[in-house]
C-alpha cells in the first residue's frame, strides 16, 4: 500500500503574498549561487596555497583525502539528505511532527549505523591494508572527516525543510571551505609546517561547522537525540527511496571523486609536472593501464 505524506492535512494557514514569496525565492537563489562561487573560490585558493607551501606528493595526500571525504559523505547519508527536501518539508507544511520525528529516526539509526563502519574500516585499513603509509593517512583522516560531513548534509535539509535558507547551504559551501583556506593561509606563517596538519585541521574543521550549525539550528536540528513524537516507522519505505536517490547521487556527485580514490598513483620525486620530471615513472603506468584496459 503506497504511503501518502500525511493522512488528514491540517488546516490551510495564511498564505504570505506574492511579493513576499517572489522575494523570498530570489534570495535564496541568489545566495545559493553566491555560496557555491564562494565556496569554489575557496576551495580554488586553498589548493593554490598549498600547491605553492608543500611538495606534489604531499599535496596529493591532502587531494586524497578530501574525494574520500566527499565520497563517503555522500555515503554515510544514506541518501537521506536527498528525500529530506520533499519529505520534510511535506510533512512540516501539513503540521505532522510525528512524520518528521519518524524520518529523522529513521536517517539519524542508518546514517549513525553506516558511519560507525566506515570509522572501524578507515581504522583497520590504516593499520594493516597493504597500502603505501601516505595512503593509508588520506583513508583514515578523509573517512574521519565524513562522518561530520553526512551531519552537515542532513542538517542542511532539515534548515531548508524549515525555510532557514542560509544554513542550508552556508556552512557545507562556505564555511567549510573558507576555514581551510583561512586556516592554510595562517598556517604558512609558521615555519616548519607539516602537512599531518593540514589533515587534522580537514576533520577540526568539520566537526566544529557540523556543531555550529547544530546549535544555530537548535532543538529543531536532526540531531537531537533522542526524541518523543514519531507516529510511524516509515523505515521500509524511506530506504527504498533513499537507496535509489544515494545512487544517483554517487554517480552524477561524486563518481570524479570515485576515480581519485580507485586510480590515483603517487610518483616519487615528481613536483606539479608529473609528466615531465618523471617521464619514464608517468609511461610506465600509462602502458600498464593500457595494457589492464586491452586484456578486460
Amino acid at each position: 500500500m503506497a504511503l501518502n505524506a500525511v493522512d488528514h492535512p491540517a488546516e490551510a494557514t495564511a498564505r504570505p503574498p506574492k511579493a513576499k514569496i517572489l522575494r523570498r525565492l530570489l534570495i535564496a537563489v541568489f545566495g545559493l549561487i553566491g555560496a557555491r562561487l564562494a565556496g569554489a573560490a575557496f576551495g580554488f585558493l586553498s589548493q593554490l596555497l598549498l600547491a605553492r607551501s608543500f611538495p606534489a606528493a604531499e599535496v596529493g595526500i591532502v587531494f586524497l583525502a578530501m574525494s574520500i571525504t566527499a565520497f563517503l559523505g555522500f555515503l554515510i547519508t544514506c541518501g537521506y539528505h536527498n528525500i529530506a527536501l520533499t519529505y520534510l518539508a511535506r510533512y512540516r507544511a501539513f503540521g505532522r511532527p510525528g512524520l518528521v520525528e519518524a524520518f529523522l529516526g529513521v536517517a539519524r539509526r542508518d546514517m549513525v549505523r553506516v558511519a560507525l563502519l566506515v570509522l572501524v574500516g578507515a581504522v583497520l585499513a590504516y593499520f594493516f591494508a597493504p597500502a603505501p603509509p601516505e595512503t593509508a593517512k588520506a583513508i583514515l583522516f578523509g573517512s574521519l572527516a565524513a562522518i561530520p560531513l553526512a551531519a552537515i548534509r542532513l542538517n542542511n535539509s532539515v534548515a531548508n525543510s524549515q525555510r532557514r535558507f542560509l544554513l542550508s547551504y552556508a556552512p557545507d559551501f562556505v564555511g567549510r571551505t573558507g576555514l581551510l583556506m583561512l586556516f592554510i593561509a595562517v598556517l604558512l606563517l609558521f615555519p616548519g609546517r607539516d602537512i599531518d596538519t593540514v589533515l587534522i585541521a580537514l576533520v577540526a574543521i568539520a566537526v566544529v561547522v557540523a556543531v555550529a550549525q547544530a546549535v544555530l539550528l537548535g532543538t529543531d536540528n536532526a540531531w537531537t537525540w533522542p526524541r518523543d513524537g514519531a507516529t510511524r516507522d516509515l523505515a521500509p519505505f524511506l530506504r527504498h527511496r533513499a537507496g535509489a536517490m544515494l545512487f544517483v547521487s554517487i554517480i552524477s556527485g561524486a563518481s570524479a571523486d570515485l576515480v581519485v580514490m580507485l586510480g590515483v598513483h603517487f610518483v616519487d620525486g615528481a613536483g606539479h609536472w608529473v609528466q615531465q620530471e618523471q617521464a619514464e615513472a608517468t609511461t610506465k603506468l600509462l602502458m600498464e593501464f593500457l595494457k589492464r584496459a586491452k586484456e578486460n
